[in-house]
């Protein structure tokens, strides 16, 4: 042990084993807010595309079923919740709640919008048939080209289209 460090409790041995040395703690609790904490960033946007005709937040269907089911199902109208000045719909009761608790984690990153069309700079509305979950992130994609493009380099691409999604959000009309 060093002579110019002070000594440690075993409970703060035992954080440092469990999260690494205070500094790459504070890194990743950093680099976590930058990545996933900022609604205008990589979480939602002010701008979540609502279809036109129900007016309901990515066509109705029920973001959490891309993370509970493993699939893409519509919502009902029984169970609906506004967030984001949007009306979501839900499946059920329980995937309502689970939405209300963390509702930045499971709607859809930048509103809804495809992942790779915001890497260029463009807006296109996610099809909600057309999906990936990455790092815990739902993204929608506008057709499955652009899903299969996007999964040879996620990082990648999702990092251009964080960068990229406050400029492009601005061409959205309110």
């Amino acid at each position: 042990m060093s002579k110019n460090r002070p000594r440690q409790s075993d409970s703060q041995r035992k954080m440092q084993q469990c999260t690494g040395t205070p500094g790459r703690l504070a890194l990743g609790l950093m680099l976590g807010v930058w990545m996933f904490g900022s609604p205008s960033l990589a979480s939602t946007s002010e701008r979540i595309w609502t279809d036109t005709a129900s007016g309901v937040a990515i066509g109705g269907y029920d973001p959490m079923t891309y993370f509970v089911d493993g699939e893409a199902l519509r919502g009902l109208a029984t169970h609906e919740w506004t967030w984001g000045g949007v009306t979501w719909r839900f499946r059920n009761s329980g995937n309502l709640m689970a939405f209300k608790r963390h509702p930045v984690v499971y709607a859809p990153q930048l509103g809804g919008y495809g992942v790779m069309a915001a890497a260029e700079g463009l807006t296109a509305r996610g099809h909600p048939q057309v999906w990936s979950i990455h790092k815990g992130r739902l993204y929608l994609f506008h057709t499955a080209e652009a899903r299969d493009a996007w999964r040879l380099d996620p990082d990648k691409w999702t990092k251009m289209a964080i960068d990229k999604w406050p400029v492009a959000a601005k061409t959205l009309s309110r």
